[in-house]
């Protein structure tokens, strides 16, 4: 059933955005947790990997348990970024640490990687003294960044905010420089295709498909305070008076 699943989540997620459906299909949405649709073949190490609004591993739909949190932000480094050295992987994800905690961090992470998903998910290559680092050749990460990337290439608005649960690796309590840059990248890559998406509807007249857009990008970005006064602003024509006034008390919570 799950490439069944996998669909019903888009097609949910494209309710959510026709004004006759929306009031009825957000609880629905909220209660899809889809697998991938998938198949695994023979002999390979299938792993899908979510990391926007939570932070979790699936083998063969078991979910993978890591004490390091850095373990899930290197194995998608090296599925984005494969045959990097370890102080290129040092310097890109944990710059801020010296090179003898850097070092033992990674050692430790790597290790855990192999016990936990098996000895042939890190690939070394190259010299002894500077290898590089990959995943195996065995190994398939479905990664929700990379589909959410071709949702929004392929114009699949819908697809790509069924993928976005919220920002990238967003409980990561250490700090990486590369993870708030991929967290910004997808920020503003769905934001401005819902922008450009809520004016082609406010040209086309259809005002409350431009209010339903303008909630999905406060759901991606609740802090845009011009969205916010623009919503209030809209939704004094087409909205309820209970749907106008959750949007103002949002829009004075937010406002300094």
């Amino acid at each position: 059933y799950r490439p069944d699943l996998h669909e019903l989540a888009n097609l949910v997620q494209r309710a959510l955005l026709d004004p006759d459906l929306a009031s009825d299909t957000q609880l629905v949405l909220e209660k899809l947790n889809v697998p991938g649709s998938e198949v695994p073949v023979s002999g390979s190490l299938h792993l899908r990997v979510y990391t926007l609004g939570r932070s979790e591993i699936e083998r063969e739909g078991e979910t993978i348990t890591l004490s390091l949190e850095g373990g899930v932000l290197t194995l998608v480094y090296l599925a984005l970024h494969p045959g990097r050295t370890r102080r290129e992987l040092e310097a890109t994800l944990y710059p801020d640490r010296d090179p003898k905690t850097a070092g033992d961090y990674f050692r430790a992470v790597f290790r855990e990687l192999r016990v936990r998903l098996g000895a042939e998910v890190i690939r070394m290559e190259g010299s002894a003294k500077q290898p590089r680092y990959s995943l195996g050749p065995d190994v398939h990460v479905h990664l929700d960044v990379t589909e959410l990337r071709s949702a929004l290439a392929a114009g699949d608005l819908a697809g790509a905010l069924a993928l976005y649960r919220g920002p990238f690796l967003a409980g990561l309590r250490m700090e990486s420089e590369w993870a708030e840059e991929v967290r910004e990248e997808l920020r503003l890559l769905l934001t401005m295709e819902l922008r450009s998406r809520i004016a082609q509807a406010r040209e086309a007249g259809d005002l409350r498909r431009a209010l339903l857009l303008m909630n999905e990008l406060l759901r991606v970005d609740p802090f845009d305070l011009s969205m916010l006064e623009a919503r209030v602003a809209l939704a004094r024509e087409v909205a309820s008076p209970q749907e106008l006034a959750r949007y103002v008390v949002e829009l004075h919570r937010m406002k300094p």
